[in-house]
């Protein structure tokens, strides 16, 4: 059943046609996360390290598509915890990543 292959993030779920309706929403979105993950590459490269708000705000996405691209980078050692800066709204210190060296 093709909403069983592990590789693409999807919910399980007991219904077969949730979870091919859950596949399906993962495969479409794959080649934006894909054009996501090279766009934070990209970033990283021109800008230097950034904490995830900033890269949010110059990609113009949500945090929390930030977060999702660079924990696996992060995973497979291609960015990396660079050091910590003072949010400004808020004091409270955020990590900036960059790319490995």
């Amino acid at each position: 059943m093709p909403w069983t292959d592990a590789d693409l993030p999807f919910a399980s779920s007991p219904s077969p046609l949730a979870g091919q309706s859950s596949f399906d929403g993962a495969t479409a979105a794959s080649g934006r996360a894909a054009n996501q993950t090279i766009r934070l590459l990209e970033l990283y490269a021109k800008w230097g390290p950034l904490n995830d708000r900033q890269a949010a705000r110059l990609l113009d996405v949500e945090r929390s598509t930030i977060n999702a691209r660079r924990v696996p980078l992060c995973q497979r050692g291609i960015v990396v915890a660079v050091d910590t800066m003072k949010n400004e709204d808020t004091g409270v210190l955020n990590t900036r990543w960059g790319l490995a060296k």
